[in-house]
């Protein structure tokens, strides 16, 4: 009859086998990515806002509108295999 200290030790033993395997078979990367995502517009703006209901028209400007954002990405990826 095993002793439960043989036991443990054997299963622990088969753990560490299953665990080397399983580390030599499967791997992971990871990485870090910056993203500058840029938009120019033509927009044509009214040049002042009224609050009163007037029959003048108000005057509209063309401006170019640029606005900038910035992503920020951690891909993850996971290798099976060798």
């Amino acid at each position: 009859m095993k002793s439960k200290l043989s036991c443990i030790i054997s299963s622990l033993s088969d753990f560490l086998i299953f665990h080397q395997l399983l580390r030599r078979s499967i791997r992971s990367f990871t990485g870090l990515a910056v993203r500058n995502i840029g938009m120019i517009t033509d927009e044509t703006l009214p040049q002042t806002v009224s609050t009163t209901v007037t029959i003048v028209p108000v005057p509209y400007v063309n401006y170019i509108i640029c606005r900038r954002q910035y992503m920020l990405g951690v891909p993850l990826a996971i290798k099976l295999g060798s």
